[in-house]
């Protein structure tokens, strides 16, 4: 110790263990590789928070609690930035019409084949008289929200959210053609390997393929999403 005091003496002053003294954490040591683990997650996908990292290191079978990946993601500074909600009018209004099953009603994202409603909101593009005859040639209704009323269609909304955060805006497409290729990797894997909350950390692929068995019900695969071909 400095200044001639011995270590015996300064541990006697201090009140503390000599033996503390040499005590080095394996935390550190122990954490390593889960912490690699982590930071591969958040390189790959850097718009993910630390529950859907946990999830695909479930998916992976490492059994590790959510607690602890939280700590770590915190201290590796791998955590996003926390976005203000905005603030929304609520007046009681549901959306029209509920589905009641799948494929009953779809909303403007990639749309392929006739379904019974198509769901979005009373801008310009979706109320041209070409686009409505089309609709109607088709037997295709239309369930338009509420003006200012985005909750409405609250699941498109939420996707085009995930879509544009997580691809649109991590990508720079230089042709057409590129962009159709990136987005339906992207499509893949929103469908077959990205957890999603709603669904219990799950896929909407397991969801699907589950509920196949089970039969026709209300259906939470609105998540997933068709096919990226009507780009090209």
């Amino acid at each position: 110790m400095g200044k001639g005091v011995s270590q015996r003496r300064a541990c006697a002053l201090l009140q503390v263990a000599r033996s503390s003294l040499g005590y080095a954490s394996r935390k550190e040591a122990k954490d390593a590789a889960l912490v690699a683990q982590l930071r591969n997650i958040a390189r790959a996908r850097p718009r993910f928070g630390y529950r859907r990292a946990w999830a695909l290191l479930g998916r992976e079978g490492a059994a590790v609690n959510v607690k602890r990946v939280h700590r770590l993601w915190r201290k590796e500074g791998l955590a996003l930035s926390r976005r203000l909600p905005r603030k929304r009018l609520r007046l009681g209004q549901q959306r029209q019409p509920k589905p009641e099953g799948i494929n009953s009603v779809w909303t403007w994202n990639f749309v392929h084949g006739p379904p019974k409603y198509l769901r979005s909101d009373n801008g310009p593009e979706f109320i041209a008289k070409a686009l409505r005859r089309w609709l109607e040639a088709n037997g295709i209704q239309t369930a338009y929200i509420a003006p200012g009323k985005p909750w409405q269609n609250g699941t498109n909304e939420s996707f085009n959210g995930r879509f544009r955060d997580e691809c649109l805006s991590a990508e720079w497409f230089s042709t057409r053609r590129e962009a159709v290729v990136l987005i339906e990797a992207w499509r893949r894997d929103y469908n077959e390997k990205r957890p999603h909350s709603s669904l219990g950390y799950k896929t909407p692929a397991e969801v699907g393929a589950r509920r196949a068995h089970a039969g026709p019900v209300a259906s939470s695969l609105e998540h997933g999403i068709s096919s990226a071909a009507g780009l090209s």
